[in-house]
């Protein structure tokens, strides 16, 4: 492995939610009639065809600081995140206040729906390592380990979308922030650790 290759990327997390037991989850109150490429553009702030405003309760009763909101890495925020964000000056993101409707709770009105407008080019997978790993069921597999993307198409955000995925990446200051804060369901992975399905 490439150790230069390595170092470079050792302040990179690949972010996802926590997947706790029982997160509350949400969707657009008028979810079924956005269409699927609509909902594909929410996390990354294009709302060009609709802006959901109202999100009602889908499943799971725990609120935590990160709600999915029924549409790939589009997430909800509460206030808690948005202020760490705003004092610390991190970059790459936006939020507007949004309301959740549920039915063990009324109405909540303290979260924000989460964009994300940093932004570089999809991993390069050829330059992964391959690496041999023991599933469930004790077979082994080689899979590829490291998420490297091209660091000249990155435009310096602390939060950013990889372009043609889903995929979302934080700088080593976001998680020392979220982390400090007890940020919940959220979850990191190194760059360099991640391996991929």
């Amino acid at each position: 492995m490439n150790m230069d290759l390595k170092s470079r990327f050792n302040h990179f997390y690949r972010f996802t939610v926590g997947m706790i037991e029982g997160p509350m989850t949400v969707a657009p109150i008028n979810n079924n009639d956005i269409a699927t490429k609509d909902r594909r553009n929410f996390f990354r702030g294009d709302f060009t065809n609709v802006r959901p405003e109202v999100f009602v309760e889908v499943d799971g009763n725990k609120v935590y600081d990160f709600i999915v909101a029924g549409a790939p890495s589009f997430y909800l925020i509460s206030d808690k995140v948005v202020n760490a964000l705003r004092e610390n000056s991190i970059t790459g993101w936006g939020a507007y206040p949004v309301t959740i409707r549920t039915k063990s709770m009324g109405g909540i009105n303290n979260y924000h729906a989460l964009y994300i407008t940093g932004k570089a080019f999809k991993a390069d997978r050829t330059l992964a390592e391959k690496i041999e790993v023991v599933l469930p069921n004790k077979k082994k597999k080689i899979k590829d380990k490291g998420y490297y993307f091209p660091l000249d198409s990155w435009d310096g955000t602390d939060i950013f979308y990889h372009i043609d995925t889903f995929g979302i990446t934080v700088t080593e200051k976001v998680k020392n922030l979220f982390e400090s804060l007890n940020i919940t369901n959220v979850k990191f992975e190194k760059c360099t650790e991640y391996i991929w399905a």
